[in-house]
């Protein structure tokens, strides 16, 4: 569920910095905060290394079995663009499962999905693994239908080299997006003071969001300072603003 918040979140329109950190303040209309998360840029040597963070809180954590989500774009910089060779996401969540006469007995599981680029080829290949209190029990390894040159955290990184040449709109395609095709729609808005305001469009029904429309705010430094999720359910929206970003 917080993923999709999450994406916006490292929406970032260049790579000079050697470093970059930000946190984040999840919120869900009524329900107050429902999430964290932290997110980091390294780049050494010529490569990078991107993570994000998200952890559920209060009332959220209890009803999503302490839900917590990693995300992880390493690769090379070339042009002064990322160009990622791997990206992982994985959940970890803890639940209660019975045990016939013995009780219920606290389980933890962790569903991965490693992305592997292929650019000579233009292929990416897929393996993902599902594990219970450290043991796995299920595998499978595929390509995908589609090549895309990034990741959902590289792109955010590339974003304005992949907007060059459309005033406006444009499609932007990651693996990690659309499931179908990994096509972004991205359009924007207009300027409100210094920072830019985008429209993304991911084209999938998330969390009872009809399209997963996403509004975004860049600085000039162009971090994220915050992405709303429009129309979820019938509380709002689900907004996440920036705490503290450090260069």
């Amino acid at each position: 569920m917080l993923r999709w918040i999450l994406w916006a979140m490292l929406f970032a329109s260049c790579v000079n910095a050697k470093s970059l950190e930000a946190s984040y303040t999840i919120k869900y209309g009524m329900f107050g905060q429902m999430g964290i998360a932290q997110a980091t840029y390294e780049q050494k040597d010529g490569n990078y290394h991107i993570s994000l963070v998200a952890k559920t809180t209060g009332m959220a954590r209890f009803l999503s079995g302490g839900r917590e989500e990693f995300f992880e774009s390493r690769g090379v910089v070339e042009d002064g663009l990322l160009k990622p060779t791997e990206y992982r996401h994985f959940v970890v969540r803890n639940s209660q499962e019975a045990q016939g006469l013995q009780g219920w007995k606290s389980v933890q599981k962790v569903s991965e999905k490693t992305y592997t680029f292929d650019h000579k080829n233009r292929l990416i290949w897929v393996k993902k693994s599902k594990s219970k209190n450290g043991e796995v029990y299920a595998t499978s390894q595929d390509s995908l239908d589609y090549y895309a040159h990034d990741d959902l955290l590289s792109l955010f990184f590339n974003f304005s080299t992949r907007m060059e040449g459309s005033k406006e709109e444009k499609i932007l395609y990651a693996v990690g997006a659309n499931k179908k095709d990994g096509s972004i729609q991205v359009k924007l808005l207009g300027q409100n003071g210094k920072e830019k305001e985008y429209l993304a469009i991911l084209n999938e029904p998330i969390f009872s969001s009809k399209d997963g429309v996403l509004h975004i705010n860049l600085d000039s430094q162009g971090i994220c300072t915050k992405a709303t999720l429009k129309n979820v359910l019938l509380f709002g929206d689900i907004r996440a603003i920036v705490d503290d970003k450090k260069p």
